[in-house]
């Protein structure tokens, strides 16, 4: 079991899982490769979509914010936007998809769709643990409780561990 896997079976928030890479497992958050390293966030995202569907699910952009219709009525949009109070306690992540799994023994041929969550963010990104990313991170951890995937990703690479779900 990759450690993603494990943190994901186990609810280990976001931030956890990165503070316990970089500071207790010497692992590298940075990308080593200049250009990579330069990345900007919607660069990231796209490649993000690209690297999903080669591997057979679909992410959608999930745009968040408020704007007036018409009449001047405030209409809100994106997931977990409902009011102002939510998007300030949860921020839904950038890309919302569904990754096809074929369950095993007792839905034998049956394919689920698991929802995926990703946070995308640019290459050179590091945590803050401000108020935006908290929320971000309190989204990532329900998706998760529900038996989801939510995290964050400043390199397409980090979905990799996907592929042996």
């Amino acid at each position: 079991m990759m450690l993603d896997q494990w943190a994901n079976k186990w609810g280990v928030s976001p931030q956890a899982l990165q503070d316990l890479r970089a500071n207790y497992l010497g692992e590298r958050t940075e990308i080593a490769h200049s250009v990579a390293a330069t990345m900007s966030e919607a660069s990231v995202s796209q490649r993000c979509e690209l690297l999903f569907a080669e591997m057979g699910g679909v992410l959608w952009r999930n745009n968040v914010g408020v704007l007036p219709d018409l009449r001047g009525v405030p209409v809100r949009y994106g997931l977990a936007n409902s009011s102002a109070k939510m998007n300030k306690k949860t921020k839904s992540g950038d890309l919302i998809g569904c990754l096809p799994v074929v369950i095993r023994p007792d839905h034998i041929g049956k394919t689920f769709g698991l929802l995926v969550s990703v946070e995308t963010k640019r290459a050179a990104w590091k945590w803050k643990g401000d108020d935006h990313e908290l929320a971000q991170a309190n989204w990532a951890r329900v998706v998760t409780s529900m038996g989801g995937i939510g995290i964050f990703c400043n390199d397409p690479q980090q979905l990799n561990f996907l592929r042996s779900i």
